[in-house]
């Protein structure tokens, strides 16, 4: 959803200026389709994941708490500072703060393609985090879209008209992704 917004809003304002702050009729209904379509997708899978049915495991997304951490090492160094505390005190939470920081930086180097896998990957029955196919599919043709969308921007100076088929394959696409997430059907 954010990266149609994104596409769309900066294409908006590009051919804004290009057209000499004139041209304000550039959206066309291909490109509010895709944005409504990517909308539907995020909050139809935003709506089956905070209602899942009852007796199903509610996965939790956590993240990681290095950011928080730091920001209570470094509000402990500085009260520490300024209360004037002993010299122990003091490079004992400097020790804390910089383990921190070291333990994020290392953390951020090893999961420096993170991002791509967690586009790309649920939790499957078992809590293990997998590359699912429905979620493929539509990041492949989200980002193939938005190849054709720029380049039709930069060159043609105009919003993509995409074909009805495009469309409906990216209907598909989020459709078949919420459909995957939509809890099994208990075996009675």
């Amino acid at each position: 959803m954010a990266f149609w917004f994104f596409l769309v809003a900066s294409a908006f304002f590009f051919l804004w200026l290009i057209t000499g702050r004139g041209d304000l009729n550039t959206i066309n209904g291909q490109v509010l389709s895709l944005i409504g379509i990517s909308a539907g997708t995020a909050i139809g899978a935003a709506v089956i994941q905070a209602n899942p049915p009852p007796g199903s495991v509610k996965t939790q997304q956590t993240g990681e708490p290095f950011p928080e951490q730091i920001a209570t090492a470094s509000k402990n160094l500085s009260a520490a500072i300024e209360a004037q505390a002993a010299e122990e005190q003091v490079k004992e939470a400097e020790k804390t703060l910089s383990e921190l920081k070291l333990t994020y930086d290392l953390w951020r180097r090893q999961n420096r393609y993170r991002f791509l896998f967690d586009l790309l990957s649920e939790p499957d029955d078992k809590g293990r985090h997998v590359i699912a196919f429905p979620r493929f599919q539509i990041v492949v043709g989200t980002l193939v879209l938005g190849v054709i969308f720029v380049s039709d921007v930069m060159t043609k100076l105009a919003m993509p008209a995409f074909d009805s088929n495009l469309l409906v394959f990216m209907s598909i696409s989020s459709g078949t992704y919420k459909g995957f997430k939509l809890p099994p059907a208990k075996k009675q």
